[in-house]
């Protein structure tokens, strides 16, 4: 299990969203047990942003599904699948949005029907946040957007730029939109923003807090800031944040029946803001047909490997022979050939 996404509802309960599936723990982390996901057709992709309404109610994000579970994530079902999803957030049980790389999604009835904002002025929205059913902000590379009127009217919040891809943090009283080169607070439920000068060039990308006081941070090469009022301590891991998009040669190669293929994702700022991050990495045959789609999502800077097995899922029985994989984010795209020999 490689964890994308964590959320505890108390010290003990806690949810992990991961590669297409979901995880809980009734024992503070100890353990996890996988829960079953209703209503999805082939590959997910990775739940990595999980939000809760309450105790019970709460949702699980993938780049192409929205699932909604009742029970406390004992069990979850799927009530949105379309593409480019990447933020979530409900008011109350019943009204919430979802921002989409192409329009945002609302809905009024808990989830049950989804409808395209088809007004919202821009496409590319990246996170949402609503204080209520009728104020709310949605992100876009380096521009928030602001809205009184449940999205009928959106205006831009002019004052705040240059933070790349935000996140808003949790708590309406004190609101972050943690960016890369740039993070903002507003205590006054969104109608004022400064800077956080603090945290200028951290590459801070989420925070969130247990209380309008303290909190943590994180961002990249492990950077860890604990929050009290102020930034008061700060922790940098040695882990390598890749320079640049790179697609690695499978190993083993030849293979039979499985190989691994290893690519990198740089940092928000070493890629410059791409307006479009989507990650896919696909298999095809010798004449150009896609066999399969491995990865299909936003992915954060780092390292991924994935295995492609020529005799398991949606792939089946293929026969020996050269085939290609295809890496492609935004402006990056690099092919390799692979002999699966039998």
């Amino acid at each position: 299990m490689k964890p994308s996404s964590v959320y505890f509802l108390d010290s003990l309960n806690g949810i992990i969203g991961a590669q297409n599936k979901i995880f809980k723990s009734y024992d503070g982390g100890s353990t996890w047990e996988e829960k079953n996901i209703s209503g999805i057709t082939g590959n997910s992709g990775e739940y990595n942003k999980l939000f809760f309404v309450n105790y019970d109610i709460g949702w699980a994000l993938s780049y192409g599904y929205a699932v909604k579970t009742t029970d406390g994530g004992e069990t979850w079902q799927s009530k949105l699948n379309t593409v480019a999803l990447y933020g979530i957030h409900f008011s109350d049980s019943l009204n919430g949005w979802v921002a989409r790389g192409i329009k945002p999604y609302k809905t009024t009835d808990g989830g049950e029907t989804w409808v395209e904002q088809t007004n919202f002025p821009v496409s590319g929205a990246r996170d949402v946040f609503f204080i209520d059913r009728f104020k709310g902000f949605i992100c876009r590379t380096n521009e928030l957007y602001k809205s009184v009127d449940a999205g009928i009217n959106w205006s831009l919040v002019a004052e705040v730029t240059n933070f790349a891809f935000g996140r808003f943090s949790n708590l309406s009283a004190n609101l972050f939109l943690a960016g890369g080169p740039r993070s903002y607070q507003s205590t006054d439920s969104g109608e004022n923003w400064t800077e956080v000068v603090e945290l200028r060039n951290k590459l801070v990308e989420f925070i969130r807090l247990s209380n309008v006081n303290e909190g943590f941070a994180v961002g990249w090469r492990g950077l860890i800031l604990q929050y009290t009022d102020s930034v008061v301590s700060v922790r940098e891991n040695n882990i390598n944040v890749p320079a640049k998009y790179y697609l690695y040669q499978n190993y083993p190669n030849p293979f039979n029946p499985s190989t691994k293929i290893k690519y990198t994702v740089p940092s928000v700022t070493l890629r410059q803001a791409q307006s479009d991050i989507n990650v896919t990495l696909k298999v095809y045959d010798i004449l150009g047909k896609e066999i399969t789609t491995l990865v299909n999502e936003e992915k954060p800077a780092g390292t991924y490997e994935v295995e492609f097995n020529s005799h398991s899922g949606e792939v089946r029985n293929l026969p020996s022979g050269v085939y290609f994989y295809r890496l492609k984010a935004g402006a990056y795209i690099e092919t390799k050939k692979m002999v699966l020999l039998k």
